[in-house]
C-alpha cells in the first residue's frame, strides 16, 4: 500500500492534471481544423469602386429625360474571371432619380449592369434621369451588386458633395433602347 494521501478539501492539488492537458488537447484539434478551413469559406469583395465626380445638364436638355446628370466612378476587379455587376443610383436630393443608362470606358452597356473585365480597372458613367435640375447638394449612392464564388455581394460608393456643376461636354439621350 502507499503512503501516499489524498488531498483534503482545503488543500489545492498543484500544477496542471493530466485530466486537464488531456481535455484541451482534445478540444484543440478541432479548433485547428476549423481554422485552417475558415478562409475557403470567407469571401472578400473583389470589385471595388471610386466615385469621381457628378455633374448635372441643364433641364430638357437630355432627350427622353427632363433633367440629367452625369457621374464617373472607377471600378477595380481583383477577379480572375469577368464580373457582371448590376448598378443602383440614389441621391438624398431627389428621391425620384434613377439610372438610365450605364457606359463602361465609352461603350455603353444594355441595361444598367455592366461586365467589368477580370483583373482590370475601367471607368463607369452612370446618367440618371431626375425630377429637378437644381444646383444641388446632397449624398449620392451608388450601389453594385454582383455574384461571387455563388456569393452575392454589394459594394457601395457614397459620396456627398456640396454642389452639381453643369456638365462641359455633348449630352446623351435617356434612351434605353
Amino acid at each position: 500500500m502507499s503512503d501516499r494521501t489524498l488531498p483534503t478539501a482545503d488543500q489545492q492539488p498543484r500544477g496542471i492534471s493530466r485530466r486537464t492537458v488531456a481535455a484541451g488537447a482534445a478540444w484543440a484539434v478541432p479548433a485547428v481544423l476549423f481554422a485552417g478551413a475558415a478562409p475557403a469559406f470567407a469571401v472578400s469583395p473583389v470589385i471595388s469602386g471610386t466615385y469621381e465626380s457628378t455633374c448635372k445638364y441643364p433641364g430638357n436638355s437630355i432627350q427622353g429625360c427632363k433633367f440629367g446628370y452625369r457621374t464617373v466612378t472607377t471600378w477595380t476587379s481583383t477577379a480572375p474571371v469577368d464580373v457582371d455587376v448590376a448598378f443602383t443610383f440614389s441621391a438624398t436630393w431627389d428621391s425620384g432619380a434613377s439610372l438610365v443608362r450605364v457606359f463602361v470606358d465609352g461603350v455603353e452597356q444594355t441595361g444598367t449592369t455592366a461586365t467589368i473585365p477580370a483583373g482590370s480597372t475601367v471607368n463607369i458613367v452612370l446618367i440618371a434621369s431626375s425630377s429637378n435640375s437644381a444646383n444641388s447638394s446632397g449624398t449620392l449612392t451608388i450601389t453594385g451588386t454582383y455574384t461571387y464564388n455563388d456569393n452575392s455581394i454589394t459594394e457601395t460608393i457614397q459620396e456627398y458633395f456640396s454642389s452639381s456643376n453643369p456638365c462641359s461636354d455633348e449630352t446623351p439621350d435617356c434612351y434605353t433602347g
